[in-house]
């Protein structure tokens, strides 16, 4: 009696790992996607700004 709760209980226990990790791992893609999406938009920005910041410089030394 007392082995075949001990089976039922190991059986329970590897299936909340096995959803317990796949759910581990979706939650890290997600991340790992969000990161990148970020640091993709974060350098697009700065390049935009570095760009106008030029020209901004450009057009003020030939004004001056």
């Amino acid at each position: 009696m007392a082995s075949e709760w001990r089976e039922k209980r190991d059986k329970q226990l590897e299936a909340k790992d096995k959803v317990s990790k796949e759910k581990n791992a979706a939650i890290q893609k997600e991340a790992k996607d969000a990161l990148e999406k970020f640091s993709q938009e974060y350098k697009a920005k700065k390049d935009a700004q570095i760009k106008k910041n030029r020209y901004d410089c450009r057009a003020c030394l030939l004004q001056g």
